[in-house]
């Protein structure tokens, strides 16, 4: 008897009409389609003792029973019972997950809507039916804004006028009172996935797109030590040249870096890296440097 045995049957009668696709070890055992394409396929792994299950490039969990005094039988029947009652949590929208993209992410069940502090900060959160956004928005208004915030939101809509519009304020953790800029620009193409997104927190300002976030220190003096360079990656992202490379056909299929195209060799580099397949597909902001490419490209 093995986990697959006694979890195949279970899948079939709990979720009739999920489009569940069954398979064979070492291959998955069982597969679920995704909800929504951010979150990605639901694939189960019979392990032999364990269980694993994959949420697509989020996380995965291992499902094990530690107790010594079951039977061979007892303990395969209480791994399984655990991940039928995960993947119950987890399609009602009531496990929380959260990762960048690599699979190393992490999962919490009993979730209700309230994201617990101890979550990593700024990653990004998913529930079965899609993203969600833990932080709470306000619309933009300069004077609540904290001393590093202001300071920052000054140069940057000097430097970018344009992108007050996408601007908005998050609490302040330091502050009741206070609160921290956030500005996310979407994409021309409509794809969630090359939003750029720029915030402070704790003092500090960041920019991320995509799966890649950088953070910027400040001076005492009135600018910021990073401020140029901030806004030179920015500028970088907004022209297409600072992009987003997506590992293709490898063994790290699907895995994103960023490469600045600006630089003749970052390309060449990336391809002939170590966890590179020596194909890629670019994707820009503007969506203008969007392609395949592979070592013959070069």
């Amino acid at each position: 008897m093995t986990i697959s045995d006694l979890l195949i049957p279970i899948l079939k009668e709990r979720f009739p009409n999920s489009g569940l696709q069954i398979g064979t070890a070492p291959d998955p055992i069982a597969v679920f389609p995704p909800k929504h394409p951010l979150v990605g396929n639901v694939s189960i792994m019979d392990e032999g003792d364990e269980a694993l299950i994959y949420i697509g490039e989020i996380t995965h969990v291992h499902f094990n029973d530690y107790d010594e005094e079951l039977s061979p039988e007892e303990h395969l029947k209480a791994v399984v019972n655990m991940v039928v009652d995960y993947l119950e949590e987890l399609f009602n929208d009531h496990v929380l997950l959260w990762g960048s993209g690599k699979g190393t992410g992490g999962s919490r069940g009993q979730f209700e809507g309230v994201v617990p502090e101890d979550i990593p900060k700024r990653e990004k959160l998913f529930v079965w039916s899609g993203p969600i956004d833990a932080v709470k928005r306000v619309p933009l208004d300069l004077n609540k804004l904290s001393g590093p915030s202001s300071k920052f939101s000054l140069l940057f809509f000097e430097a970018h006028p344009e992108l007050q519009q996408y601007a908005s304020m998050i609490m302040d953790p330091n502050s009741q009172e206070q609160f921290d800029l956030s500005v996310k620009v979407p994409s021309p193409t409509g794809d969630p996935e090359r939003v750029i997104d720029i915030w402070v927190e704790n003092g500090e300002p960041s920019l991320g797109f995509g799966a890649w976030h950088a953070h910027f220190s400040f001076a005492r003096e009135k600018k910021i030590d990073d401020f140029d360079g901030l806004i030179d990656i920015l500028e970088a992202i907004l022209s297409d040249v600072f992009v987003l490379v997506y590992d293709f056909g490898g063994e790290y299929d699907g895995s994103c870096d960023v490469v600045d195209l600006r630089d003749p060799e970052a390309l060449a580099e990336y391809l002939t890296g170590r966890y590179s397949s020596g194909a890629a597909d670019i994707r820009s902001w503007g969506g203008s440097a969007d392609r395949r490419v592979d070592l013959d490209d070069l």
